[in-house]
């Protein structure tokens, strides 16, 4: 057997994760729906997924050197132009013309300002879930920013109106003063000349006031205007596009979850996973069935080409007979019905088995037999082996656990055993026992006097862990282990990693490749039973 650690390079397919799924699609499903549902939600409280656009041209204001009058000073700054249309201002005024509820966060977050590149243009984008609200707050935005570009340029330009107007009226009343102050001096004097300088400087100035002032009430401010207004909206991502999004995303989590939790489980599920952990698999998965008393008593009763195969790889693996084989069960009773399809298997074969109930009255409950003097008054020095075993057909004989079998546990380790046991297998080619737990008390008492003990696990359920502490436990007493029985869980087909298991249809074969000691008795044509044997 490989070391039990070792994991071979087998090519992990759809057989191998399936099995491993088994009982978890309600989980996977709950993935699936909870990352769809998740998705359509998305979907349903998006802010939108249709957008409008309109676009504003920005007419230079005062103070705009572009501009084509004469009052414009200062470069207008197109990116705080743009956030100014999401500020609370144009937000209000947009907001009474949508008539909406919504607050001004929420409002400004379906806005969107872009400025191409050397242009004094903005496109004003707003997303909504409809078009026609698209459309209209596009539409409606566009506007407010205009009139409240137009009110802040028309309080700029009252202001200034006031401080020209007043300039004007000191200018006005300084000439007034230098005019009469003129009228009273000789023009040709010294102070004449330099009053009638006065009075022209005023002049002038009076006239360039006059002038803007003239300007500021005859050119009201022009803000710009909407040159494209939203007529058309681009749709984005509907409600079907994020309800697909969601599927293809929840399959992904549910195939990464399943994934995960193929590579978590280390429970075996089919021969290839023994193979694959180091252990060797003695043929395919073993189907208990409900017909065991009838197997076991009845010489006609049919076995199953599982059942063959499985006899011929023990046959083949045991190095001489008589032997004395151990199925130990791990971490469950599956070894009670291995134990008894393989004793009657051997049989089969010609083969002559004597069959041990060490699993404390479970194969005999397990066959259907009435409880009778058997292993326990054998342990106890009550009764000889070979004279409480009970013959159900030919060439299989049974040890029944006896009727304190409690109090017979603690002396499968004596000398007593040691003796019976080998009284047994001179009168056999096999002896077969059974423990419940290989790695409990019985299990590694009786893994010390057994050929090879042959551990039995049963599919979705023993895990790989268990498996090897059960196997070191063998070891470290003396135990030698042949291989692995895998028990399924109920009844079914064989399957291997993603098929059938390939079969023998050599029912003989295990008779042929089975080596065989001489023996006296194989002179007889019948074999003679073992002495002082029950036959009730």
């Amino acid at each position: 057997m490989s070391e039990p650690g070792y994991v071979s390079p087998h090519r992990r397919g759809l057989g191998w994760i399936w099995p491993r799924l088994r009982g978890r699609w309600p989980v996977l499903l709950v993935v699936l729906v909870a990352v769809a549902g998740c998705a359509v939600a998305a979907g349903l409280v998006r802010p939108g997924s249709t957008v409008a656009t309109a676009a504003v041209l920005i007419n230079p204001l005062d103070g705009n050197p572009y501009s084509t009058g004469a009052r414009g000073q200062n470069l207008t700054n197109l990116q705080t132009e743009a956030a100014l249309i999401s500020g609370d201002a144009v937000v209000n005024a947009a907001k009474k013309d949508l008539g909406s509820t919504d607050d001004n966060a929420t409002l400004a977050s379906r806005v969107t300002v872009d400025n191409p590149s050397n242009t004094q243009v903005l496109e004003i984008s707003y997303a909504a879930r409809t078009n026609d609200s698209a459309l209209h707050g596009a539409n409606a935005f566009a506007t407010a920013y205009l009139a409240v570009r137009a009110q802040r340029a028309a309080v700029n330009d009252a202001a200034e109106l006031r401080l020209y107007t007043t300039e004007a009226a000191k200018v006005q009343a300084s000439m007034s003063s230098t005019a009469g102050e003129l009228a009273k001096t000789p023009a040709t004097s010294p102070r004449g000349q330099v009053l009638t300088q006065q009075l022209t400087v005023y002049s002038a100035q009076l006239a360039k006031l006059q002038a803007t002032l003239s300007d500021l009430r005859t050119n009201p401010p022009d803000p710009g205007e909407v040159i494209t207004p939203a007529a058309t909206a681009s749709t984005g991502l509907g409600l079907a596009v994020y309800a697909l999004a969601g599927l293809v995303l929840g399959l992904l989590a549910a195939a990464a979850l399943a994934g995960w939790l193929a590579l978590a489980d280390d429970r075996v599920h089919a021969p290839a996973d023994l193979e694959r952990a180091g252990f060797a698999g003695l043929g395919p998965i073993v189907r208990t069935g409900a017909d065991l008393p009838k197997l076991f008593s009845d010489p006609a009763a049919p076995i199953t080409e599982d059942d063959r195969s499985r006899r011929i790889t023990v046959a083949v693996g045991v190095p001489s007979v008589p032997a004395t084989l151990l199925v130990a069960g791990v971490c469950d009773d599956s070894a009670l019905p291995a134990a008894v399809r393989l004793a009657v298997s051997l049989v089969r074969a010609d083969s002559s088995v004597i069959l041990v109930d060490s699993a404390r009255g479970g194969l005999t409950d397990l066959v259907e037999e009435m409880p009778s003097p058997g292993l326990s008054e054998v342990l106890l020095r009550r009764r000889e082996a070979l004279k409480v075993l009970r013959r159900p057909q030919p060439r299989l004989s049974f040890l029944a656990s006896g009727t304190e079998p409690e109090e017979a546990a603690d002396r499968l380790l004596s000398e007593r055993w040691g003796g019976q046991l080998g009284v047994l297998t001179q009168h056999a080619d096999y002896v077969v026992l059974c423990a419940r737990e290989a790695a409990g008390a019985d299990g590694l008492a009786l893994a010390n006097s057994a050929t090879a003990v042959i551990l039995s696990a049963t599919s979705g359920r023993t895990r790989l862990r268990d498996l090897r502490a059960a196997s070191d436990e063998l070891t470290r007493c003396g135990g030698e282990v042949l291989g692995v029985f895998l028990t399924a869980p109920d009844a079914g087909p064989s399957v291997s990693d993603g098929g059938p298991v390939a079969r023998t249809h050599a029912p003989d074969a295990a008779a042929a490749v089975a080596p065989k000691r001489p023996s006296p008795r194989s002179k007889a044509p019948a074999e003679p039973e073992p002495a002082g044997a029950d036959r009730s």
